[in-house]
């Protein structure tokens, strides 16, 4: 018998580790459950009331650096997807609205879709590629605490074209009820930790020329604080360790892809982060990691808290000072909240899926 059919619809880019992995791991599921799973090309249309947009996306998904680095990043990454993600030949418009009929269900997520500082106004990820009963939203973001009011109306539309609703923290599922009380979300974890560590290590690949043993690895998608900075390097010099900062323009491992991205984050003696995605693979590889508060863009904390505070993590954010309790940890109760959130995770992608129980499997 054929298989079904799946198009995933989620943030799409060269650029972003986080992103990319996330969509990785959302088709891993689909196949595993049966699907035939594609990703669709999205090609950014930007209006003009969102002046902010642009920037934003570059601070985001796009650092600036060498113009030879981004090139060699960003080959990397087209390697990645043409591997992994069997992405559409057709290119899909952010404010596309033409339903399309060749899939059995269409994935909205995970990542930040329903963030309106960059896809306010974005038909394409509010559901109108797809009949109402084909489309699920899977671990959805809005990567903010509350919507603008001027927008409330268009998403209140937008959620009615969804057969079921999952969002990726608590604050997403929180919005939806104020937009409707007769709507609910489920708040189910992202796809990349759906993955064990395993599936991810048989991805993963040591970056060319990599030669440390000991390191702190650095990972900002906003700006670093020039404290911060200090505290960072004064930690390394005193623990013996070395630094790869892999958005430094002048770093040898900034023009990685995904699976050197994956090596670095498993072999890091601490990760320094504000990225959520940084924070869930050093979870996931029983790394040590320290997650500091974004600076330079939106607030954004909402997911990281609902990741920290699920998964009994609290004790991981940075308070000022990096001390030499901070390179140990025990995710021990982690873990076994992480089994069970799998479980309903998976549950309501089967159940949104048609599937049969798979429990026990």
């Amino acid at each position: 018998m054929k298989n079904k059919t799946a198009l995933i619809i989620t943030l799409y880019g060269n650029y972003n580790f986080g992103n990319k992995l996330q969509n990785y791991g959302m088709v891993f599921v689909l196949e595993k459950m049966g699907f035939s799973a594609h990703t669709a090309n999205v090609v950014y249309r930007y209006r003009s009331h969102y002046k902010n947009m642009k920037s934003f996306c570059k601070r985001l998904l796009i650092r600036v650096s060498a113009p030879k680095a981004d090139r060699e990043r960003e080959q990397k990454f087209s390697k990645f997807s043409n591997k992994y993600l069997k992405t559409t030949q057709k290119p899909y418009s952010t404010n596309a609205a033409k339903p399309i009929e060749k899939y059995d269900r269409l994935i909205y997520g995970s990542d930040q879709i329903w963030n309106p500082t960059c896809f306010g106004d974005s038909n394409l990820f509010l559901g109108y590629l797809g009949d109402k009963n084909k489309n699920i939203a899977y671990a959805a973001s809005f990567g903010i605490s509350a919507l603008p009011q001027n927008l409330q109306d268009r998403y209140r539309k937008g959620l009615n074209n969804f057969q079921r609703i999952s969002v990726r923290e608590e604050q997403g599922a929180k919005i939806i009820r104020q937009l409707d009380n007769n709507k609910s979300a489920e708040v189910v974890i992202d796809p990349t930790l759906l993955l064990t560590r395993e599936e991810w290590i048989s991805i993963e690949k040591m970056p060319k020329d990599f030669h440390c043993k000991n390191y702190i690895l650095i990972y900002f998608l906003g700006a670093m604080d020039e404290n911060i900075r200090n505290v960072i390097y004064c930690s390394a010099q005193e623990y013996g360790l070395e630094i790869i900062d892999i958005m430094a323009k002048d770093s040898p491992y900034y023009a990685i892809g995904p699976e050197e991205f994956l090596y670095l984050e498993q072999n890091a003696a601490l990760v320094c982060t504000d990225s959520f995605h940084s924070c869930v693979f050093s979870f996931i590889f029983d790394t040590p990691f320290l997650v500091f508060d974004r600076v330079g863009v939106e607030n954004m904390s909402s997911r990281m808290d609902t990741f920290l505070r699920k998964f009994r993590l609290e004790d991981r954010k940075f308070s000022g000072e990096i001390q030499q309790e901070h390179f140990m940890h025990d995710y021990t109760l982690g873990y076994s909240i992480l089994e069970w959130e799998r479980k309903k995770s998976r549950c309501f992608l089967e159940q949104s899926l048609g599937l049969n129980s798979m429990e026990g499997n």
